[in-house]
């Protein structure tokens, strides 16, 4: 009975006696790493680092003023918040001990760890690592116990300020500009930002369009570079010696006639040519960087130039084209295109076709940088040979309303290039005479080139005539053709069921030529191949075949408003109704 009087009051009473489990407390009870602004580093046998918090970033002040990589100290600050003991050696336990504070390696200190939180002070003491190394003593001041804690929090202190220290030159937060200067040698280069489009223009030595595409790769260039090496940060440093005095290349950053940020690079190290020596105007560290970043800053006046010769950022209404003839395109109000003054169908992508070959036209040589009159003929300029106008909205002939967007002369070649000015600057460029070939210069290759439009299922009969002898395939059906009386040869239904269908979406590569006039020097005569297609309802669609074109592809002949009208057509068509349609049979 005894027993099991214990038994129960040990399982039923004593649990409700013991003290509740204690749960460990953190070494800094309430602590937040957002209010640190300050904190300073001072290991036993080194400089004393500190670093102050400003605008969200951390600038080290001691042993030198030198922006910090914030991600350091703020991973320090956040391992601190979660910063929980592995056992903790009471004041008394440490009293006792002959040496005191000193066993743990506390007097003095190993490193002094102090922060500074709304008004608050902190300061950690750490110690000597435990015997096997992978804790260490701590103890935080105001407090008599010593703390073991994980070894790992040693690795978020630094052992010097390099460790801390920004490697970038220069950051996105402080690239605050509209203005660049580049000093190249005995070459100034002044770069501004357009608001309004965001691009660049050179001003200095000259006013030109400059390549923003390539700006930004050189910016994002500059934002890129670390530093490999901290050389030295002695205001006396040679730095002659080294190239930045004066340095091979600066790189200025303003915004309006403030400067934000100057860099300066120098010669390559003796030991590595890859590498140059660096400095931020403000700083007396100089560092190593990677060459290769900054080499396109480098370049020449002309390798910032924009090489694109023109590039419009409002689409054209009204496009005139002046050369062996003259003529418009002009937008109407439906959207399509039409020629003043003609009555035929404009290709829908004609406009577009224009302005594509225009655009794509690539600066090969700047030919000559300032341009007077009296230069104008040496590059046939002083009567173009072709010129191209774009405007903003349709031009009716007279009334002065319209808005020229861009206007280019060409004139004459050499080497294979072509001479062009724009209206809008001073200097003459060459761009490649072949990247012109695609524009027209006749209003009559604007026309709509789908030569017709029909199904073969609404074809009743294909005629095909050469001279004197002709052949005649009727429809009846789905893939189902047979000869008129009278015509002779094979048939392979399926292939001129292809062959006619293709023929019903007939569309002109180009057009080479309108007119009778043209018709002998193309090779169509009395012998030429004619085919008519004659559709249920009676409608007849005709077309002959010439020889080939000047670009090589077969020419055919249609006829619109009582004239032939002549046009590359596909050279695999072309193979399909010669053999598919019989013209072979027929000519036997």
């Amino acid at each position: 009975m005894i027993a099991l009087g214990l038994g129960a009051f040990i399982f039923f009473v004593e649990p409700q006696l013991r003290p509740p489990p204690t749960t460990p407390k953190p070494v800094l009870p309430g602590f937040n790493a957002r209010n640190v602004t300050n904190l300073s580093i001072l290991p036993i046998s080194a400089d004393e680092i500190r670093v102050e918090a400003t605008n969200g970033a951390w600038q080290i002040l001691r042993p030198l003023d030198y922006p910090a990589r914030s991600a350091a100290p703020n991973a320090l600050l956040a391992a601190l918040e979660k910063l929980m003991p592995d056992a903790v050696i009471s004041g008394r336990e440490v009293r006792e001990r002959p040496t005191g504070a000193a066993a743990f390696g506390l007097e003095p200190a190993q490193i002094t760890l102090t922060l500074l939180a709304d008004g608050t002070r902190h300061q950690l003491l750490f110690g000597s690592r435990t015997a096997p190394g992978d804790q260490v003593f701590l103890q935080v001041v105001g407090s008599e116990g010593v703390y073991v804690v994980g070894a790992d929090i040693l690795k978020f202190l630094p052992t010097s300020a390099n460790a801390w220290r920004d490697p970038a030159l220069i950051s996105l937060r402080s690239l605050a500009l509209n203005r660049i200067t580049v000093t190249n040698g005995s070459t100034v280069i002044e770069l501004q930002l357009v608001s309004t489009n965001q691009t660049w223009r050179m001003t200095r030595p000259r006013a030109q369009r400059v390549n923003s595409e390539r700006m930004a790769d050189l910016i994002a260039n500059l934002v890129k570079l670390r530093a490999s090496q901290f050389v030295t940060d002695d205001p006396a440093a040679d730095r002659e010696g080294l190239g930045l005095q004066p340095p091979a290349l600066s790189v200025g950053f303003f915004l309006g006639t403030n400067l934000t940020t100057m860099l300066h690079f120098g010669k390559s190290p003796t030991n590595d040519a890859k590498l140059v020596y660096a400095r931020r105007q403000g700083f007396p560290t100089v560092t190593t960087v990677d060459k290769e970043l900054t080499a396109g800053w480098l370049a020449p006046v002309n390798d910032y130039r924009d090489r694109r010769l023109l590039e419009l950022d409002t689409p054209p209404d009204y496009i005139e084209l002046n050369g062996q003839e003259s003529f418009a395109l002009q937008r109407q109000a439906d959207g399509n295109w039409r020629v003043p003054g003609q009555s035929m169908p404009v290709d829908a992508a004609a406009a577009g076709e224009i302005l594509a070959t225009v655009t794509n036209l690539m600066i090969t040589n700047f030919a000559q940088d300032v341009v007077i009159g009296p230069d104008l003929p040496k590059f046939g300029l002083a009567a173009p040979v072709r010129e191209i106008r774009f405007y903003q909205t349709p031009m009716p002939a007279g009334n002065g309303t319209n808005l020229l967007l861009a206007s280019l002369a060409f004139g004459s070649q050499r080497d294979g290039n072509i001479f062009v000015r724009r209206a809008d600057e001073d200097s003459i460029y060459e761009v490649p005479a072949i990247g012109l070939t695609p524009l027209p210069t006749a209003a009559f290759q604007l026309r709509s080139r789908r030569l017709w439009s029909f199904s073969e299922s609404n074809v009743a009969q294909v005629t095909i005539r050469q001279g004197a002898l002709s052949r005649t395939l009727v429809r009846s059906g789905t893939n189902s053709w047979s000869l008129a009386p009278g015509s002779q040869g094979e048939i392979l239904s399926d292939a001129v069921e292809e062959t006619v269908h293709r023929l019903g979406e007939l569309s002109a590569l180009a057009w080479v030529a309108r007119g009778e006039t043209n018709l002998p020097s193309l090779r169509f005569d009395t012998n030429s191949i004619a085919l008519t297609v004659e559709l249920k309802n009676g409608t007849k669609h005709a077309v002959s075949f010439g020889g080939p074109s000047p670009s090589g592809y077969p020419c055919a002949a249609v006829n619109f408003d009582g004239e032939p009208w002549i046009c590359d057509i596909p050279i695999g068509l072309h193979y399909l109704i010669r053999t598919h349609l019989g013209l072979a049979e027929a000519k036997r």
